[in-house]
């Protein structure tokens, strides 16, 4: 999912957090000290946290997470691939720093996940259609080259 939500670029393990409230997203991105700024600079998160120390990070994201009094907390943890960015001792490390009311509320992020990507702007359906028209064009100028019952092609 890094290369989805802005983390793509990043050298040292760091945390994406979404909060939705009254229909609008926001982001904290935690980020170890050196890429932190970085990362503002993308524009990407609405907020960035720079971590002295890169081992305060599931502290910082607990406390964060804490704050924001979600009713369910996604995890980028699954099954499918997509929705499986955390290792196992990334996630217990996390699910310790976290109290056992806020560890009960943990799903995984899988449905969000597969929904959000599902969502197309305008923008990439246009790209998608040009993207087809484009292959149908190449198979189009590929069969003119087959010669039939041979194992050569001929060019035009």
């Amino acid at each position: 999912m890094a290369v989805h939500v802005g983390g793509e670029n990043a050298g040292g393990t760091m945390g994406i957090v979404f909060h939705c409230v009254d229909g609008v997203v926001s982001s904290t991105g935690f980020s170890p000290w050196g890429e932190a700024q970085g990362l503002r600079d993308m524009k990407v998160h609405d907020t960035v946290v720079s971590l002295d120390q890169p081992a305060t990070l599931y502290c910082e994201l607990a406390r964060h997470l804490m704050s924001l009094d979600p009713k369910r907390i996604a995890l980028n943890s699954s099954c499918k691939g997509i929705a499986d960015g955390l290792s196992w001792s990334q996630r217990n490390t996390l699910e310790k720093e976290l109290s056992h009311e806020f560890r009960s509320r943990l799903v995984s992020s899988e449905d969000l996940v597969s929904e959000w990507l599902s969502v197309k702007l305008p923008e990439e359906v246009e790209i998608m259609r040009k993207a087809g028209e484009l292959t149908v064009q190449l198979q189009k100028e590929a069969y003119m080259q087959v010669v039939p019952g041979t194992n050569i092609a001929v060019s035009p």
